[in-house]
């Protein structure tokens, strides 16, 4: 099986929703935190809307944060 850009995509989605609500975190303190919109946390958990490689330390960095 070939792994393409929309497989990673769609697993960080997963994982990206999996680890906040184990967190207990909120999209709206997630969103908060990010400088992002519930919109766009929703979306990325949904997999509507794509990770974009600049925005991973800023989750990296929030996720450490909280473990």
């Amino acid at each position: 099986m070939e792994v393409t850009n929309e497989h990673i995509n769609k697993t960080f989605g997963i994982i990206f929703q999996e680890y906040r609500l184990k967190h207990n975190i909120t999209q709206e303190k997630f969103a908060e935190e990010l400088k992002k919109s519930t919109k766009t946390i929703s979306q990325i958990e949904t997999r509507k809307r794509w990770y974009k490689q600049e925005n991973g330390y800023r989750f990296y960095e929030f996720f450490r944060y909280y473990t």
